[in-house]
This record gives structure tokens, C-alpha cells and sequence, in this order.
């Protein structure tokens, strides 16, 4: 009875099954749209873990329902926020309004508490304090946030400025699969991201 795994599925299950799977099913759905659509390439910059440039950030407030004061300021992401109202519904509009670039604001609750969420490519939400006390009425801190996803990680094991063998593995394991099949395969830096993540680009 073996009771230890051999070498060769060590080495198999060290390199992330799961992780070299999901980012190859990605790749053959972006193909296969591709040829759907009678076309001879498909890029996938987004939506996995090697390749996430719009990574989802969430801040949230620790109050509900909290009273607020008009005029008060304060910043996401170097954009100022100045409340017209003293409610949570209020400061949800005044946010949105804004428009700015990759941030939503909402409610967590019918008289919850403030959440901001970001899915811009800079992975990072800074809130930073202005005039009054909104994010102490908010029970938000002004801090940077950053997000959790490796894909810059990758990036750099491609560019060769970090060391990590298992993201070398998986990244090979993925090229391997596609080239087997007779695709050709390439990283290209994504310039969405300022060259901080990298994108597959197949054709055949």
C-alpha cells in the first residue's frame, strides 16, 4: 500500500492545479469566442489570476445609518467628495456623481453603512481626510487599501525582477498546453495597468 505521494505528483499538485485549470479554461473560452466570431487571435488582459489588471477592492464603513454635515470633504483616490446631504443616501450620490474612474459607491444595508468599491486598475483605493468629521462619522480610516491579487506578482516572475518557481511552472504548464495544440502563445505587458501586468495573446 503506498502511503506517500511519488515525486512527480508532488511537483503536479505544488504547481497549483487548480490556478494552471482555471487560467487554461479562460484561454480556450477567449479562443473559442475568437473563432465564433471568425477571427484569428484572442487577448485575455483581465479576469484571471495570472492576468488581473481590474482587481475589486472594497472599503467599508464600520457605522450605520450615520448623521452627516454638508459641506464636509474628504478624498478617494485624490478626487475630493464634498457631502450635500446628511444621510447615507446622500453621500452615496454625491460619490457616484463623481464618476470617478473605477469607484461605486453603496449601502450595505436600508440604513447601512457606507461601501466603496473599486475595480480600477491602479489596485488600490487611497481615502484620505478632507475638512469636518465624515470619515469618523463614517467609522472609515483615511489609508491606502491595496488589492490582494498576485497577477503583478506574475508579471514580475515573467520579467524575471522576482524569483518564484511555482509561478515560473504554472505559466509554462499553461504555454505548454496551447502549444502543444498548435497555437501560438506570448505575455505581452498590458499597458491598462502601466506595464504592471501582463496579457496572453493566442493566435493560430
Amino acid at each position: 500500500m503506498a502511503i506517500m505521494i511519488s515525486a512527480a505528483d508532488a511537483k503536479l499538485q505544488g504547481q497549483g492545479n487548480l490556478v494552471i485549470l482555471k487560467e487554461v479554461r479562460a484561454i480556450e473560452e477567449a479562443v473559442l469566442t475568437a473563432i465564433n466570431n471568425s477571427l484569428l487571435s484572442a487577448t485575455i488582459s483581465d479576469d484571471t489570476v495570472m492576468t488581473m489588471s481590474t482587481p475589486s477592492i472594497d472599503v467599508t464603513g464600520t457605522l450605520n445609518g450615520p448623521g452627516l454635515t454638508i459641506g464636509d470633504t474628504f478624498s478617494i483616490n485624490e478626487t475630493t467628495v464634498t457631502l450635500s446631504g446628511t444621510n447615507i443616501n446622500s453621500i452615496v450620490d454625491d460619490i457616484n456623481t463623481l464618476a470617478i474612474t473605477g469607484i461605486t459607491a453603496s449601502k450595505t444595508a436600508v440604513a447601512g453603512a457606507l461601501k466603496i468599491n473599486s475595480d480600477n486598475t491602479n489596485f488600490s483605493i487611497i481615502i484620505a481626510a478632507g475638512t469636518g468629521t465624515v470619515l469618523a462619522d463614517l467609522g472609515i480610516v483615511a489609508s491606502t487599501t491595496n488589492a490582494t491579487d498576485v497577477s503583478k506578482d506574475y508579471y514580475t516572475v515573467w520579467k524575471n525582477t522576482t524569483l518564484n518557481t511555482t509561478y515560473v511552472q504554472q505559466m509554462s504548464e499553461v504555454i505548454t498546453h496551447f502549444t502543444d495544440l498548435g497555437y501560438t502563445i506570448l505575455r505581452q505587458s498590458n499597458a491598462i495597468t502601466s506595464n504592471s501586468t501582463f496579457k496572453w495573446s493566442v493566435t493560430w
